[in-house]
């Protein structure tokens, strides 16, 4: 854990979300924990002038898709995405957006994390899978994928991973995404994929970073990895 605090602190990250993450015995100040298993649950690590408060937790939404509120330094809100196959992964994200559709369009808003989920897996059969999922995240809340907004590939066609299944290089997949609003793809100034050290020992997931400019020329790093 202590190296993964380090490898978090100099990403410089206004916010950084990890999952699969082990609470600490003391949880550093401004940091949000939320899980069922110490061991293995979500943390919000804000950076410096970034605080961050949970939102309201909706009944019956997965414990593991978890809505944030950025206080400072502008108000915005944000769903911190870990699909889990107990709640039939992208299916169960799909009922999230059900239960914070209100939530997430009250305010500018991003929903980032975990997906594991890649249109490659599509199956029309399904209740929903991954390209529903993401046609509606832009037609119902206004918000596209910062990688590929700003590398210009399509679902499914993605030339960089975020997981390495069982760290197999040669099993790479891009499962990971951050979703922000239509009008930050301007202002978006690097959205990279960190494949290399120390990532490449933390996990089999690789961070997803996103710079951001606003129109006040405000930058804002917002990073995303998964334990």
């Amino acid at each position: 854990m202590a190296n993964t605090a380090a490898a978090v602190a100099a990403l410089d990250a206004s916010l950084t979300v990890l999952q699969e993450a082990r609470r600490p015995a003391a949880l550093p100040a401004g940091t949000l924990w939320v899980g069922t298993n110490p061991q293995n649950g979500l943390a919000a690590v804000p950076g410096e002038g970034c605080e961050v408060a949970l939102g309201p937790l909706a009944r019956r939404a997965p414990w593991s898709i978890v809505p944030l509120r950025l206080t400072r330094p502008a108000e915005m809100h944000l769903l911190m995405v870990w699909t889990r196959k107990e709640h039939e992964y992208v299916q169960g994200l799909d009922a999230a957006l059900t239960r914070y559709a209100r939530f997430l369009l009250a305010a500018e808003s991003v929903v980032l994390g975990d997906f594991n989920a890649n249109a490659i897996w599509d199956n029309p059969r399904r209740p929903t899978d991954f390209s529903r999922v993401a046609a509606r995240l832009g037609d119902q809340f206004g918000l596209v994928s910062a990688y590929h907004a700003r590398s210009g590939e399509a679902f499914g066609s993605e030339s960089e991973a975020t997981h390495y299944f069982w760290r197999r290089r040669t099993r790479p997949f891009h499962i990971d995404y951050c979703f922000v609003p239509r009008g930050w793809v301007r202002g978006l100034k690097n959205v990279a994929i960190l494949d290399r050290a120390p990532w490449d020992a933390l996990s089999d997931h690789r961070p997803l970073i996103m710079d951001y400019e606003d129109g006040a020329g405000r930058p804002r790093r917002a990073g995303a990895r998964r334990g």
